[in-house]
């Protein structure tokens, strides 16, 4: 299957060893007897980078858990200089990028109940994995969590925190915490099993933006995920990154996608729409349209229950509180997936503009969807796309696809 470790690869490195922390005094983690501290058993850190060598070289020791690398196809030698560094690590490395989706294969490698995500420039703070895993613990019901970010060496809060701290959404019983439709994955810790049960991060939308989809899944399967402030994450952003346009394009990618997979004709129709109000977003929508067959063979309109939730923020987005981010353009509000800061939004694999992996068809996309013309009016646009669904809207909202998901879990 495209995107599965090698054999030889996984007979060098077999899974069973991620899923329990190293015995202290076992086989040291680095050539000069270096050993991982396990700071909670139930944890297991999964890393998904694509030629950030350097960056992980810095990072991987910090994380005081049994860690997966997964090698997103890079081209720099990140695979055999980890393996001669940081030996403890077990590296998953893939033929090919595959985006997000790698965090789902370094999730399934791995039997600890809890899994914190990181990339190659992020870390959790000492003790933050253990806080986070006891919170999970005792709240049964909540699938996910998403842990305070600080930026650089200066420690700076992320400012798309704050979204998430004032989220509108309401709290199950015994939720003390902001509840979200949205997180950032570098710095979240998820249930194992509930995270694998909803196909995890799928190989369609792939990244930026991945987050949307799968909180949508969470949700309605009658999970929360919930940010919680007392566990830390440091992001030190690397300095290889895409330039604003192109980074604004792939997260309108993601957005329109995760609406033609999840979400009623309505709410594709204004994404849509916002999309097409600047280059950047004409530019994102055009290659998302790429991908549309594919979503559409996957879609699953979300419940009404998640809905509401939707209109909740809605309401919110509406009367943005004062010094509170605004909305990106045809995406998501506070809490929930989509847009997230400058700061956070780091692209895991590099390539010229041209050739990030956003831009490229996946296999069974086809090439030939209408695309919109430069000249379009918004509503040209839409009726383009959705030449059979003018309006916009559902007839059925509630049918879905009996096909089932494709995402691979």
């Amino acid at each position: 299957m495209t995107g599965t470790p090698s054999t030889s690869d996984a007979a060098s490195t077999p899974t069973a060893t991620a899923g329990a922390p190293a015995p202290r005094g076992a086989a040291p983690g680095s050539a000069e007897g270096w050993v991982r501290p396990v700071e909670d058993e139930r944890v297991s850190v999964v890393v998904m980078s694509r030629d950030r060598r350097d960056e992980l070289l810095g990072t991987l020791r910090r994380h005081a858990a049994p860690v997966v690398l997964v090698d997103n196809a890079s081209g720099d030698g990140t695979t055999p200089a980890v393996r001669a560094a940081v030996p403890d690590v077990t590296v998953l490395p893939l033929p090919e990028n595959v985006g997000a989706y790698a965090r789902t294969l370094g999730a399934r490698a791995v039997t600890t109940p809890y899994v914190a995500f990181a990339d190659d420039d992020s870390w959790w703070a000492p003790g933050s994995l253990r806080v986070a895993a006891d919170w999970l613990t005792a709240h049964p019901d909540v699938a996910a969590v998403q842990a305070h970010v600080l930026v650089g060496a200066e420690d700076r809060p992320d400012s798309f925190c704050e979204v998430l701290a004032a989220s509108p959404l309401p709290r199950p019983a015994g939720v003390d915490r902001p509840v979200l439709l949205g997180f950032i994955a570098c710095a979240a810790m998820v249930r194992r099993d509930a995270f694998l049960d909803v196909g995890g991060f799928d190989d369609l939308v792939r990244f930026p933006g991945e987050e949307e989809r799968l909180s949508l899944d969470l949700a309605a399967r009658g999970w929360s995920v919930a940010y919680l402030d007392t566990a830390t994450v440091h992001h030190h952003p690397s300095p290889r990154r895409s330039d604003p346009a192109a980074r604004q394009a792939a997260i309108v990618r993601s957005a329109v996608l995760t609406a033609v997979l999840r979400l009623p004709w309505s709410r594709v129709a204004r994404r849509v729409a916002g999309a097409w109000a600047d280059p950047a977003g004409r530019r994102g929508l055009r290659r998302a349209l790429r991908d549309v067959p594919r979503a559409m063979r996957r879609r699953r309109v979300v419940p009404p229950h998640v809905r509401d939730l939707l209109a909740v923020l809605d309401r919110a987005d509406a009367v943005p509180a004062a010094g509170t981010p605004a909305p990106v353009a045809g995406g998501a509000g506070a809490g929930q997936g989509g847009p997230m800061s400058e700061e956070t939004v780091h692209p895991a694999q590099q390539r010229p503009e041209t050739d990030l992996p956003e831009n490229q068809p996946m296999p069974g996309s086809r090439e030939d969807a209408a695309q919109p013309s430069p000249g379009d009016t918004q509503d040209q646009a839409v009726r383009r796309i959705y030449p059979s669904d003018p309006t916009g809207q559902d007839p059925d909202p509630l049918v879905h696809d009996p096909r089932p998901d494709e995402s691979g879990a």
